[in-house]
């Protein structure tokens, strides 16, 4: 990777990007990998870099733009076959360049089996190119038989030979699973691009809270004009807070909600560091990336014993006296202790990713409704009926108002009240460092006050500030930290309320927006056996995209989507598993729907 980089950073072409992927199935923790790269002084100030982007060992894929400049990398911690295998799965040909590197195929067969050649070729683009240390015969013969010519070269160091090759043919590739949740390719209008370009230029985001800053910024960082329309203004909806946390929970138990909730975790707090390294964060006072806790019932400490005992891992246990000397505060419960999170000021946030030559955003424009036109373009008009724009693509980031919009009904989202509550420090708690979660959560005083919170209310969209909440919120706090405050009690000095939007099973809307009828025609053969090879591009509107359904994990879950959506929009690999981009895909409720028998 590193000699990559270096030669990447000496040739590269103008305009160029370059994405680098790498997969492990076992890596390399930072110590490790710094003790080890001290030899190569010739790349000492790129191999600082990439330690300090390491991503923690969980399992999947962590992206790391600008590692290097205009050089991102995935990180796949999984096995090589699985890894390829699920890349290969989006039918798409993604790779120009392959590096076979690793154990020697008599001492990992795994890694050298025909389900990772197939799936090389599967991903390879036409005249894709391979070059690897071995120079088995039997290697060569399989890669032979997968579709790539082998030739020896002369070998280097103790090696006499080794290998490189070429794709010799890509042909078309063929789904092996039905691509209900792939997105289209997106169509270019030419109003809006040159002959050479193959991505959108101009991007509409309805939306300037959390979600649409993070897709508007990422968009806009690829070059794309990006306009965000808010009905309001900048973070005036359930981004309100000013002190949000990059809340996530470890979990013993695999599936789908905990494998996404850690990644974007991990992935979220990377994003947010670069930001302070940039100067466009600043650091005490508009962020705080020194770590939080989360106490723990007893009842469910021997869970995590295993679970987090991985030292250089994204969350380990301490007990009370560790978690104690952590929170400045007396802490009478063992804790998990995040030491990459933290809290952040969601508006300055959003203002901050809005912040950029490519971004315009226009305010107080009062609810936006959709209407298709002429030339697969959108019209947004207001509530007067009056078109403010016309738009070629559309992300929709308008948390429970998404599904008031064109054949998006069908979407379940639910609007949840949220309050927290301002209180007035005490001599015991301005020692607070960091953020202390409970069943609600307690931040470090700002400005002679704490933040803490939140009630939660489904189905309740009043935005008043209610004494009753704050007794809710202020409940919880004494029940968990009660000692801090037996002498002055609490004091409740103010509080906001904000809607956020959230689904049934918790876990974001973010991909392209499908076509309700259509669909259910499309992937009928799923109602009788949902297994089925349907061959068949997913039915979605065009240039239609969503990106909602956060709950109150806005600030760790929106980096990845956008990420995702950005990926989906330009055609690119993804930054998660295929599992974990159905299980975030829009269209997974009508692919639920069609797999139960249930069309209503």
């Amino acid at each position: 990777c590193l000699l990559t980089a270096q030669a990447w950073l000496h040739h590269r072409p103008p305009g160029a990007r370059l994405r680098y992927i790498a997969i492990d199935a076992f890596p390399m923790r930072q110590p490790m990998l710094e003790a080890l790269n001290t030899r190569w002084t010739s790349l000492s100030g790129l191999a600082e870099n990439l330690v300090k982007r390491w991503p923690a060992p969980l399992p999947g894929c962590h992206r790391r733009t600008e590692v290097f400049q205009d050089f991102s990398i995935d990180f796949w911690w999984e096995d090589a076959a699985s890894a390829l295998g699920d890349l290969a799965s989006h039918g798409r040909r993604w790779v120009d360049i392959w590096y076979l590197d690793g154990f020697s195929p008599k001492t990992n067969a795994a890694m050298w089996s025909d389900a990772v050649f197939e799936a090389m070729q599967q991903l390879s683009r036409d005249g894709a190119i391979i070059a690897s240390f071995t120079a088995s015969g039997d290697i060569r013969r399989r890669l032979d038989k997968a579709g790539f010519s082998i030739a020896k070269r002369p070998g280097f160091g103790r090696k006499r030979e080794c290998i490189t090759g070429q794709l010799k043919e890509a042909g078309p590739t063929k789904p092996q699973t039905t691509p209900w949740d792939i997105a289209p390719p997106v169509t270019i209008s030419p109003l809006t691009t040159s002959p050479l370009t193959t991505f959108p230029q101009q991007i509409a985001i309805v939306g300037a809270g959390i979600a649409g800053a993070q897709v508007a910024r990422q968009l806009a960082e690829r070059g794309c004009r990006v306009r965000v329309y808010d009905a309001a203004r900048v973070a005036a909806g359930a981004s309100c807070q000013s002190q949000g946390i990059t809340y996530t929970r470890v979990s013993h138990k695999f599936g789908k909600l905990p494998d996404f909730a850690g990644l974007s975790f991990v992935h979220a707090v990377d994003s947010y560091q670069q930001l302070i390294e940039q100067g466009e964060l600043e650091a005490d006072k508009q962020v705080q990336l020194n770590g939080y806790l989360q106490l723990v019932k007893g009842d469910v400490q021997t869970n995590f014993d295993t679970v987090l005992a991985d030292p250089q891992g994204h969350a380990t246990l301490l007990s009370s006296e560790e978690a104690s000397a952590r929170a400045g505060v007396e802490i009478d419960r063992s804790a998990v202790f995040f030491p990459t999170g933290g809290w952040l000021d969601l508006p300055d946030l959003c203002q901050t990713l809005l912040k950029h030559k490519n971004i315009t955003v226009i305010e107080n424009t009062g609810p936006l409704t959709l209407k298709p036109s002429i030339g697969r373009s959108w019209l947004l008009v207001d509530s007067e009926q009056r078109v403010i724009a016309r738009e070629s693509q559309v992300v929709l980031a308008t948390a429970h108002d998404t599904d008031k919009q064109v054949d998006l009904g069908w979407l379940p989202l639910q609007p949840i009240r949220g309050q927290t509550s301002l209180i007035s420090e005490t001599d015991k708690t301005n020692a607070i460092a960091i953020p202390i979660c409970h069943e609600g959560y307690i931040a470090p005083a700002r400005d002679g006050r704490h933040c803490i919170g939140a009630s939660y209310h489904p189905n309740n969209e009043s935005r008043d500030v209610s004494e009753a909440d704050h007794r809710h919120n202020t409940d919880q706090l004494q029940a968990a930290l009660g000692h801090l405050f037996d002498e002055t009690g609490i004091s409740v000095a103010g509080g906001s309320a904000a809607i956020r939007c959230a689904t049934a099973d918790y876990l974001p809307v973010v991909g392209f927006a499908p076509i309700q009828e259509q669909f259910r025609e499309t992937f009928a053969p799923l109602a009788q056996d949902r297994k089925k090879l349907v061959d068949a591009e997913s039915p979605a509107h065009p240039g239609l995209w969503l990106c909602c359904g956060f709950g109150s994990r806005g600030l760790s879950a929106t980096p990845i989507a956008a990420s995702l959506l950005v990926s989906q929009i330009f055609g690119e690999p993804p930054p998660l598993p295929r599992y974990l981009q159905q299980a975030v895909s829009p269209a997974r409720f009508l692919q639920r729907a069609l797999v139960k028998g249930n069309n209503s």
